[in-house]
């Protein structure tokens, strides 16, 4: 490979290393071969610290993995919208050994970018190829002003993952559409693969299709997702929101209003196998959806569930607020819904409420209307002791019963 080639839409690592040389000294660097694709306008490197500023409309591509020192602490302020080439991310930063990315994105005009496996802004440490990629670990941190466009195969708003342990942190201040044909992107992706903690925070709009609005995964650690704005999402399996631990919390805190229209395409999905699971949403949330769920929250440990706003699914065979402990959640475990709003489910076998209850107590609190095509509220076994406190009450719009306790002897309504 030549110097100034690319391989998979990054610099080759052995003219990166050879320019990174020279970058350590503060020069200024442009379009030199292998150490960036970017520009027009050149960057300067001071240590670990690099700045991109002026025209970088052709976007920025940077791969840090073996520098010495390697840069860490990235700035991108672009005065004019960055529009790379199709194929091409926007701003796209990846490290291998560098331990740290901190990226600050400041591009008022706007990211747009097209074509496969490309990603608005992309931040990483370590590589996710085919087979058993080696696993890097530290922390990645992208802080974005933003509006953001994709549109292709396998397209992404912001990306943002650690291959090993470490921590993942999004702030993303800007509207983001996506609309991916393959169905394999998200509107904003933090993932950590082993342990650590993914934070993700917006405040704009997100506009997805085919893909799930806002994405926090881990394997070991917290996962926490937080956003003022509204989300809207078209294609089957299309969350607005999805936060998933393996060993560790959930936290959602949604205030804007969350509509999906395929199947599966859950409004706000929360699950943690080996956790608490806490989800607060203050918007009304409607799917249109086969088998989607305005709120679902299921983990083996704790369940707080509290939504003032309204929550309707009109797909058939679907609930409008699901909760599911499973047959091994340990003893001790506590479950508190609290709902405000009205939740409906009127299409087939809807049910308003569905509770799947293994711990040791549950509270369910209810002031708005709760209805369902084949039952209004659904109560089944497990929990020991089972408090119903409501106040808007239960009814069915089909043959099945307002209340349903099944196998639930000590379900009391207050």
């Amino acid at each position: 490979m030549g110097e100034g080639l690319l391989l998979n839409g990054r610099p080759s690592r052995r003219s990166s290393c050879r320019v990174r040389l020279l970058a350590s000294a503060g020069f200024v660097l442009g379009a030199l071969p292998g150490f960036v694709m970017a520009g027009p306008d050149p960057c300067v490197v001071d240590g670990n610290t690099a700045v991109w500023s002026g025209d970088q409309s052709d976007g920025v591509i940077e791969d840090f993995s073996f520098d010495f020192p390697p840069v860490q602490i990235v700035t991108v302020e672009s005065t004019t919208a960055i529009t790379p080439i199709a194929g091409n991310a926007g701003v796209d930063f990846s490290g291998e050994d560098a331990g740290l990315i901190d990226l600050t994105v400041r591009v008022p005009n706007g990211i747009s970018i097209t074509g496969s496996i490309a990603s608005g802004i992309n931040a990483i440490l370590g590589e996710f190829n085919s087979g058993n990629p080696p696993e890097w670990d530290g922390d990645v941190i992208v802080d974005s002003i933003a509006d953001i466009t994709a549109i292709g195969q396998i397209v992404q708003g912001i990306s943002a993952q650690v291959t090993g342990d470490g921590n993942v942190t999004v702030t993303s201040v800007g509207n983001i559409t996506v609309n991916d044909s393959d169905g394999i992107g998200e509107g904003i992706y933090g993932r950590v693969s082993n342990a650590g903690d993914v934070s993700i925070t917006s405040t704009g709009a997100i506009d997805v299709t085919n893909v799930e609005g806002l994405y926090a995964s881990v394997g070991t650690g917290n996962a926490s997702i937080t956003s003022t704005g509204s989300i809207t999402t078209a294609g089957a399996s299309a969350e607005g929101i999805i936060a998933t631990t393996d060993a560790g919390d959930v936290t959602i805190d949604s205030t804007g209003l969350i509509t999906t229209g395929g199947s599966t395409a859950h409004g706000i999905l929360a699950l943690s196998i080996l956790g608490q699971v806490t989800v607060d949403n203050d918007g009304n949330i409607t799917t249109a959806g086969d088998g989607a769920a305005p709120i679902f929250a299921t983990s083996n440990g704790d369940l707080t569930v509290t939504s003032t706003g309204d929550l309707t699914a009109s797909g058939g065979n679907t609930t409008a607020l699901y909760v599911l402990q499973d047959g091994n959640t340990p003893s001790g475990t506590e479950v508190e819904v609290t709902s405000i709003g009205d939740l409906s489910a009127l299409g087939t076998n809807g049910i308003g409420l569905w509770a799947i209850l293994n711990g040791s107590t549950a509270v369910i609190n209810s002031t708005g209307d709760i209805s369902g095509e084949a039952a209004g509220l659904v109560l089944e076994p497990g929990a020991s002791v089972v408090t119903l406190n409501l106040a808007g009450g239960a009814t069915t719009g089909g043959a099945g019963p307002a209340l349903d306790f099944r196998n639930n002897p000590g379900a009391q309504n207050a």
